[in-house]
Order: C-alpha cells, then structure tokens, then sequence
C-alpha cells in the first residue's frame, strides 16, 4: 500500500500505472490465482516487495504468497482470539505499514472472543520476526478496541492514506436502522471513519473533524466493509452495505474532508429517517436497489495495472450475493460516468462459489484479485 500518490508522472514508486487508459477496452477473464484456502477474507500486498502478498482467512490466520505460491505455515495466527465465523464477525482487515521494510509492523482488525456477544472489534499493530515469513505471535500493542453488543456493522478493511495516516471505517455497531442514531453523532467512533498517526498514536493527527471524536475524520456510514484510495488520484472510494434497499459507493476527493455520507438519515439517496435534509450530505456516486438482486455491495479498486490497460482508471466493485461485478469512472468532479458490468465476461461458467466473494485485491504493479469465500483467489485478466 503506497504512502504517497502521483497525478503528474506515469507511475508512483509503489508500481501503479497512471497513464491515461487505451482506447479499448479489453474483454475480462478470471484467472485461477491461489486455490485451496479455507475462507480467504483478504488479500494484501507488500508496501515494497512485488513478489510478496498475504492472505487473511476468516478464522484469522494469515500466509504468505510468495511469487504465487501460498507458504504452508501461517506468517500470524491469531484464530485463538478471533470470534470467527457467524453473522459478520471473523478476520476483517489487514494492511501493512508503508515502511514495513524498515519497522515491519503491520496492522489487523478482528473481533474477539470472549467479550459481549464476542463482538468487540481490535485494531492491532505486529512486527515481523527476523523470519521473514513469520510475525512474533505477540502483538506490539492494541491501538484500539471497540465494544458493541450486535454481531454487525464492524466495518472491515484498514488502510493507509496518500497521508500516511491509517483510516479505519467503522460500521454503526449493528441493530435495524441505527437506532441509536450512531452515526450521526459525531462524538463516537460508529459509522465514521477514524483518521489515526500510526506513528504518534495516541496522540490525535490534526486535521481531524471538528467538534468530535479526535479520531473521526468522516462520518454517516451504516457498514463500509471495503474500501480503498485510487494509488493514482488519491480519491477514497467506499463501498457501504445498505439496509434493506439500496447498496452504494460513495467517492471522497482529496479536496474534500469532514463529509456525512447520509446514514441513518439517508440509505442511499433515499430518506431513511425523516425529516430529511439533503445539506450538508455527500450523497453516493452510484446506488443499487435490492430489488435488482444487491444486498451486500462488495467495495474494490481503482484499476491502475497494466495487463487490462483500456480499463486504467476504472473503478471495479461488486456484490457478494448477486456475484456481479461491475465498474465507473468518476470525472473531475466525482461523479459516475460510464458504468460497465463484466459479469457476464468474467462469471460466464458460475466458477464464483456458493458463499460469493468477500473482497477484491489488488498487487504492488496494480492488478486485481477477486477473493472467493469458497477458497478461490482469481486474478482478473484480458481474455
């Protein structure tokens, strides 16, 4: 995950390709990448390392991928403290520090056991070992712990910013309709996304929200299971699981801070508690009705490889019931232009599994990964 981001040169130091797309746009495939694994959850890339990636199952074991090939010996096992694998609860997130080459600390979110209704979600720092390919079982330290008495809404991935600070979204904290009207309320950490200085913490980063938590830097979002900034743009895409009509992926610009996405006042763009006022809401770039077959979008990434160079730019997401995959633009001003659905392409033989997929991923060269709860990891590819 890169720390910084770039408009003006062809690619970031961290690989991403930012030239502008090719005039066509090329047929899609998914391509068998890892098979075997027992309910991958997330895949993440080494900040540095293009031969190096790590899977997080839901139990809460991680592996390494090293030049494709998955290592049988989990690299951190955490399975003993992770409420895993009912409702929403399990391994959620894991990213890496962008100097993980130097410090080696790395960063998890799960949910624990033993706590009310094993629902309280961590956010932990390790270090890797002189082993390369094993962490010290021993965390470096809890940065934060969450409690909540519902079995949804967590939130999931984490991630560093162009900043270098680490953002975590996190869901309402679960019951129908947020009814404590958690994420409208600025001075609690449920339904916000928290804005947090790895390397200063506890100490806030400036910058923050005012008038709130010292950690909220957005808020209004009912459960933001994945997300990620475009390596290129520095735009923040996220996709965020609706209640029981629309599905939505809101688009955060750098220029823009402090933003309400709307819940539980808005689902989508449509009001959900009223009275509703649309001022001072950043309503959602796209939206899909359950009526359509959506129920748990599934947020990805801004394409910037270059095996698939006529979708460069291309924001690609999807969701986990209906299996589809699809993706946008966004002009200068962040809105959705040129949507495109690549499920007939890339599902045409139903090889996505029963249980439908988690995540997407994405590799240090900017290449995506779709993430199959039936153990599968496809890489999509030009057909």
């Amino acid at each position: 995950m890169s720390s910084s981001s770039s408009t003006s040169s062809s690619s970031t130091g961290s690989g991403a390709n930012c030239d502008p797309p090719a005039a066509t746009e090329e047929t899609l495939q998914l391509v068998p990448f890892l098979e075997g694994i027992d309910q991958p959850i997330v895949l993440a890339t080494h900040p540095t390392d293009k031969t190096r990636m790590f899977v997080g199952t839901r139990a809460g074991r991680v592996y390494v991928v090293e030049d494709g090939v998955l290592l049988p010996d989990p690299f951190l096992d955490v399975s003993a403290d992770v409420s895993c694998c009912a409702d929403d609860r399990g391994f959620l997130g894991l990213v890496f520090h962008p100097n993980y080459a130097q410090n080696g600390l790395f960063y998890v979110h799960y949910t624990r056991l033993g706590t009310v209704a094993d629902s309280t979600t961590v956010l932990a720092e390790y270090q890797v070992s002189a082993n390369p390919d094993v962490a010290n079982p021993t965390p470096v330290r809890e940065i934060m712990t969450l409690d909540q008495t519902t079995v949804w809404h967590y939130g999931g991935a984490i991630s560093f910013g162009p900043d270098g600070m680490l953002y975590y979204p996190r869901g309402d904290g679960g019951g129908d309709g947020d009814p404590e009207g958690d994420a409208q309320n600025p001075m609690n950490r449920y339904g916000k996304v928290l804005r947090i200085d790895v390397d200063t913490y506890p100490t806030p980063p400036p910058g923050n929200m005012p008038n709130a938590d010292p950690f909220v830097w957005d808020m209004g979002l009912r459960n933001p299971w994945r997300w990620s900034f475009d390596r290129c743009t520095g735009d923040l895409y996220i996709g965020d699981v609706g209640q029981g009509y629309l599905e939505e992926i809101s688009v955060q610009l750098p220029s823009q801070q402090h933003l309400n996405f709307g819940w539980n006042k808005y689902e989508g763009t449509s009001c959900f508690s009223p009275p509703c006022d649309p001022a001072g809401m950043q309503m959602p770039a796209v939206e899909h009705p359950h009526s359509d077959g959506w129920c748990a979008i599934v947020g990805g990434y801004s394409y910037r490889g270059s095996l698939l160079a006529g979708h460069r730019g291309r924001y690609f997401y999807g969701d986990n019931c209906s299996k589809r995959i699809v993706s946008f633009r966004i002009d200068g001003s962040g809105n959705a232009t040129l949507p495109m659905d690549h499920t007939e392409d890339l599902d045409s033989q139903n090889i996505l599994g029963d249980y439908g997929f988690a995540s997407f991923g994405e590799d240090l060269d900017g290449e995506l990964y779709v993430v199959d709860l039936s153990g599968t990891i496809f890489r999509i590819e030009p057909d």
